[in-house]
């Protein structure tokens, strides 16, 4: 598609546009922390009707996760649109 990302997280949350929570769409990158001092550190990509998916790592598969689950909410830092 021509839309450099970089390849960490932090790089990736660099990029794009800015979208708010409730205008969240299906191709969207959503950015959670895991660390102190919130910088994003995993990320998925929004699939609709509340769920994104992501991979915990290079051993894992792709799963779906509940987007509206609380451990998710808590921890998230924002979206991004690339396209």
């Amino acid at each position: 598609n021509g839309v450099e990302v970089g390849r960490t997280t932090g790089e990736i949350y660099a990029k794009g546009t800015e979208v708010a929570k409730e205008d969240i769409l299906p191709g969207d990158v959503l950015f959670f922390t895991y660390s102190d001092d919130g910088s994003a550190t995993y990320c998925g990509i929004y699939v609709g009707d509340g769920v994104f998916i992501a991979a915990n790592n290079e051993d894992s598969p792709v799963s779906q996760i509940d987007f509206t689950d609380n451990h998710y909410q808590q921890r998230f830092v924002g979206a991004r649109r690339y396209v």
